[in-house]
């Protein structure tokens, strides 16, 4: 497996649906390698594809959706604008050059 597939593998594993021209700008690829690379993908039982209206989509096979659970979170994440929020009442911004 090429180490470009890696993002796109993340994505799949993540629930994301994908497809020749987001991996191909993702990876930066041409068309040619991006259908070698998903077709072999799907080969190895990573990806499965399903025929869409307009082209091939892919979605993750059950074998990289059990992985992810398997190594997941157990709880949802926390919305970081939240965290943030909550810690910008904790800390008090520093600006070098203007707090002295």
């Amino acid at each position: 497996m090429p180490q470009r597939a890696l993002v796109l593998l993340f994505d799949a594993a993540l629930g994301f649906a994908i497809d020749n021209a987001r991996y191909r700008g993702d990876a930066e690829v041409s068309e040619y390698v991006a259908s070698r690379d998903l077709k072999r993908l799907c080969d190895i039982g990573l990806m499965e594809p399903h025929v869409a209206r307009r082209g091939r989509r892919y979605s993750r096979s059950e074998e990289l959706r059990a992985l992810r659970e398997s190594v997941g979170i157990s709880q949802p994440v926390e919305d970081p604008y939240d965290v943030i929020g909550r810690l910008g009442a904790m800390i008090e911004p520093r600006f070098p050059g203007l707090d002295d």
